[in-house]
């Protein structure tokens, strides 16, 4: 369902309509820390989320083909329409405000601009791109393909898409992140790997996790300490890769088969997490290897992903809830242990050995690594769809490569926007939000089996397109 850059103007209505709905507390105890916000779309399917450096919350909403934005401090939401069948998926904010998502129908990166609404979407010229996640880098942005297999680059200043082909075939990239040294780091949700791009040198690094079948769904990066955390799906763990050591450790989750999936890395170094179907946010302490979890208050939620801005909150997307939930820490923002893990490490493999699955204690292995180098050839003109803005909201050292694989050289592409004449959306009117009151809610226990579909989202959307 790809969009051509030649189609009609317009397709982007950029139409703003600010909803100021009241924040909805369904719990509030004294030794529960979560806040929800019902997002004023019903099924709305909130996914990625991000926030500013004003405090707003960003979120996609693929199911309504919307980017919706939450105000804390009055508990209003704002929805900005995207491509109609776009089905925005990954969001982050760039430095200036810049608001930046992926399009997974559309084949597309739409760019919003909070102080006017305005959305403008640049078509990959690649067919079939189906973008995933996406980070922001220091010359742009670095967006995983999971269908095509490829790491996308699109560079703004020039407007210049490029892709390089993954050196593991069908291995379905999800989430994605830069490191402060300018690598982008991914995982491979059915290739099994955690992979590291280095772009002065178009070369992939890739790792295969200790864990066999783990299906690696989100990464973080330790700003602290540099750590490569990421999710572990079926292997229901907490993967944590040392680049200096090139070594990694798994921590088994306390709660069997939660099945995580969003991750984050606050700003005194813990990790937080989302626990899809047992219906908690979890979050790790690596100083003191405890383990805490939070039920969340709507029952069967899919929490799906997770930002963590520091200060001891961080937010939290709720995929079938259709809410967007605020985790506070109690006073002290100190976590209660519930559980613990302790790594052991294990000795460092050679290149040609095989991963073993660890037991129920923790390990810390090295595993082989595979490197790959691709060089951008092809060029082509692609043209960004038009938008028109809305009215502005009220609220304002490194482990040795052995192996080596030559990859198929990718393609760049540029875009020239050449926006059409806009057209004004209705001007939004500012409501009184009403002060949230706090009740007690009963968190019943999930069933696994019940949305099973809904977190094995990329791999029925492959399915789907591939023609099932």
């Amino acid at each position: 369902m790809s969009r051509s850059s030649s189609a009609l103007p317009g397709l982007v209505l950029g139409l703003v309509a600010l909803l100021a709905v009241a924040a909805v507390v369904t719990t509030r105890a004294d030794n529960d820390p979560i806040v929800e916000y019902t997002i004023p779309t019903a099924g709305s399917g909130p996914q990625d989320i991000a926030v500013d450096a004003q405090g707003h919350v960003w979120f996609t909403e693929f199911a309504a083909d919307q980017i919706g934005r939450l105000e804390p401090l009055s508990g209003s939401f704002t929805e900005y329409q995207t491509d109609p069948d776009a089905w925005p998926e990954g969001i982050a904010v760039a430095a200036d405000g810049t608001v930046w998502f992926t399009e997974y129908w559309a084949s597309a990166i739409g760019q919003l601009t909070p102080a006017t609404g305005e959305i403008v979407t640049y078509t990959i010229p690649f067919p079939g791109g189906s973008p995933w996640g996406i980070a922001v880098s220091s010359d742009g942005l670095w967006f995983t393909e999971s269908d095509l297999n490829r790491l996308g680059h699109f560079i703004t200043a020039t407007q210049t898409f490029e892709q390089f082909v993954i050196p593991t075939p069908d291995s379905y990239p999800t989430g994605i992140a830069v490191a402060a040294d300018g690598s982008v780091w991914f995982v491979e949700s059915w290739g099994n790997k955690l992979a590291r791009f280095l772009p002065a040198t178009h070369t992939f690094v890739e790792r295969t996790i200790p864990t066999a079948d783990s299906y690696p769904s989100d990464v973080a990066i330790d700003g602290l300490s540099g750590a490569i955390w990421f999710t572990e799906s079926d292997g229901n763990a907490l993967g944590r890769f040392l680049p200096a050591s090139g070594q990694f450790s798994e921590f088994p989750i306390p709660t069997a088969a939660s099945y995580p999936i969003g991750i984050a890395v606050d700003d005194v170094g813990r990790v937080w997490f989302t626990e899809a179907l047992a219906n908690q946010i979890g979050v790790y302490d690596p100083a003191t290897g405890h383990f805490t979890e939070y039920p969340v208050p709507t029952a069967d939620s899919l929490p799906e992903n997770i930002v963590a801005p520091g200060g001891g909150v961080v937010w939290f997307t709720e995929l079938n809830g259709g809410k967007i939930g605020q985790l506070t820490l109690p006073s002290g923002n100190t976590p209660t242990a519930t559980a613990s893990a302790t790594p052991t490490m294990t000795p460092t493999p050679t290149a040609t050995a095989t991963p073993t699955r660890p037991g129920p204690t923790p390990t810390a292995t090295a595993t082989p690594t595979t490197t790959a180098t691709a060089t951008p050839t092809a060029t082509a003109t692609p043209t960004p769809t038009a938008t028109s803005p809305g009215p502005t909201p009220t609220t304002t050292a490194t482990a040795t490569p052995t192996a080596t694989a030559t990859p198929t050289p990718t393609a760049t592409a540029t875009a020239t926007p050449t926006p059409t004449p806009t057209r004004p959306g209705p001007t939004p009117t500012a409501t009184a939000t009403p002060t949230p009151t706090a009740t007690a809610t009963a968190t019943p226990t999930p069933t696994a089996t019940a949305w099973r579909y809904r977190v094995y989202l990329p791999v029925v959307t492959k399915g789907y397109i591939g023609g099932w």
